[in-house]
């Protein structure tokens, strides 16, 4: 059986969240929620396995809340949207497909 290592390097890092180093060091200076790094030794610096862990939970409640219509509050799905014109809307507005056809089509059957 493999023993798991408690500590990772930065390369077992990006491989294991298939990113770039550039995107990692994004991630350890990001003010919001920082990647903590712990050096083992002078110059070895190395990412406990329960901090990773932690920082991933803590990005997806960061992400949830982005996919949140700024109008309703409603969880927003790309699949949701009826066409690329309103997801280009959510991109500008942030609002779910819903709150798009309230405010756009209220004058057509008028």
């Amino acid at each position: 059986m493999e023993q798991i290592n408690e500590f990772l390097t930065y390369k077992e890092v990006q491989d294991y969240l298939k990113i770039s180093e550039s995107t990692l060091f994004r991630a350890i200076d990001d003010s919001a929620n920082p990647l903590r790094v712990t050096y083992i030794t002078e110059g070895s610096p190395r990412i406990k396995l329960t901090d990773l862990t932690e920082w991933i939970n803590k990005q997806n409640e960061i992400f949830k809340k982005l996919l949140r219509c700024v109008s309703c509050g409603s969880i927003v799905k790309l699949e949701d949207f009826k066409d690329r014109l309103s997801k280009k809307e959510w991109t500008i507005s942030q609002f779910c497909q819903s709150c798009i056809t309230k405010t756009f089509d209220k004058g057509k059957d008028e």
